[in-house]
């Protein structure tokens, strides 16, 4: 079973992604989480693109009452 991935953890990740650890490095730095290898690459790709692990990309405005 995976550990969930809080902000937090998802803080240290990018953290450890900016310093250019590779992926089988940062999830042997969090043995208790349990983390996915794919887990982790999505989280540097997220901080690839937009800088940050934990900021959402806006969504759409929709109003209500089509």
């Amino acid at each position: 079973m995976m550990g969930k991935i809080f902000a937090s953890d998802k803080m240290r990740i990018q953290t450890l992604c900016e310093f250019g650890l590779g992926y089988r490095r940062i999830v042997s730095k969090f043995p208790d989480k349990q983390l996915n290898l794919q887990s982790v690459k999505n989280i540097c790709r997220r901080v690839d693109q937009r800088g940050s692990a934990t900021e959402r990309k806006p969504g759409i405005i929709r109003k209500h009452g089509h």
